[in-house]
This record gives structure tokens, sequence and C-alpha cells, in this order.
């Protein structure tokens, strides 16, 4: 639900972002700060936002040709992994300092 909400707050997550895939972290980043800063001070989210987050949602059409399944599913684990490490070492979790 919190990238539901993050969705309905910033629009730009709600579609492909057609811009430097090397952007996009900054993107995302900023766009949960400002949601955080947004909860902490007890902004109202209107629910309208969510429900058309829901209605606007896009299933991209994804290849029909599975003979490389094994390998991809492979690739794609690598990929994650990668982009967790990335994301752990670079944004760490820490505790608010609005409180």
């Amino acid at each position: 639900m919190s990238f539901g909400q993050l969705k309905g707050r910033w629009r730009i997550l709600l579609k492909r972002i057609d811009i430097n895939y090397s952007f996009v972290p900054n993107i995302t980043s900023a766009c949960c700060i400002l949601h955080n800063l947004l909860v902490a001070k007890n902004e109202e989210f209107v629910q309208q936002w969510l429900n058309e987050v829901t209605e606007a949602q896009v299933i991209y059409q994804q290849p029909i040709d599975r003979s490389n399944r094994d390998r991809d599913d492979i690739t794609g684990s690598i990929i994650r992994q990668h982009l967790t490490d990335y994301l752990a070492a670079n944004y760490p979790l820490r505790r608010s300092v609005l409180r």
C-alpha cells in the first residue's frame, strides 16, 4: 500500500519514466523523502488518489518466447541482488530526524 500511496502522490511513478535510467534512483528517493515528510506532518492522503492509481495500472505485454526462461530467471536474480546491494550501501535505513 505504501508504494500505491507514493504513486498516488507522485504521478511520475505511475508510468514508465522516459529519462536516462541513471536519474531514476534520485527521482525515487526524492519521492520517498517527500512522502515521508508529508506523513510525518500528518498531511492528508486523499483515498481517491489510491483509487486512481488502481484504475491507471498498466500491465505491460511480456515477450511470448520463453525459450531462455532459466537463464532469464538467473539473470533477473543477479540484477535484483545487485540493486539490493547498491541501495543498501548508498541509502542506508536510519531513524527519522523529524521525531
